[in-house]
């Protein structure tokens, strides 16, 4: 089955650019050019939406529901508390460091850490849920463990990471500790 059609009522998309799916299947997209998240059941009936001040490129759920989405216009990390709407800055570039400039991809690991695909140096970098950088890994090439053009990206309970390694045309799959 599908859901959604173009538009800015509630249901529709303008642009939709990452999904993330909850531990009860519960269907959350990053609708970027409406400048919100939608929630909708996994029979894909809309159920809320989350409206953000900016674009969002892509989105993940930590282990406790919470929403992550990583705006790319800023460059910054939001964290949604769902239950209560509120809304916490995780990141912004220049207020933790400047790791972060075109961001695309985002993940969380099964640690609870996040996972961001960095284009403008074709790495990946992996932050704490306060914003701090714990590991950066990649550069630009074919190789393994080079990429070119790094967008969408996930994470299993295992720990691996599977990068969508876009001008390479591969998926490339790291354990959660970047090897």
């Amino acid at each position: 089955f599908h859901f959604g059609s173009s538009g800015d009522q509630p249901g529709q998309f303008n642009n939709p650019s990452g999904l993330a799916i909850d531990q009860f299947g519960m269907i959350f997209v990053a609708d970027r050019k409406n400048q919100r998240i939608q929630k909708f059941s996994h029979h894909g009936i809309f159920l809320e939406a989350f409206k953000l001040e900016d674009a969002p490129s892509d989105i993940a759920i930590d282990p406790e529901g919470n929403i992550f989405a990583l705006v790319p216009g800023k460059p910054e990390i939001v964290k949604i508390f769902p239950q209560s709407h509120k809304r916490e800055l995780v990141f912004k570039s220049g207020q933790n460091s400047d790791f972060l400039s075109s961001g695309r991809g985002l993940a969380v690991d099964m640690r609870g850490d996040l996972c961001i695909t960095e284009r403008s140096d074709d790495s990946i970098k992996k932050v704490d849920a306060t914003g701090n950088l714990l590991v950066a890994f990649g550069s630009e090439g074919e190789g393994r463990g080079q990429f070119d053009d790094p967008n969408g990206m996930a994470a299993d309970r295992q720990g691996n990471i599977y990068i969508a390694d876009s001008d390479n045309h591969r998926v490339q799959v790291f354990h959660v500790a970047g090897s």
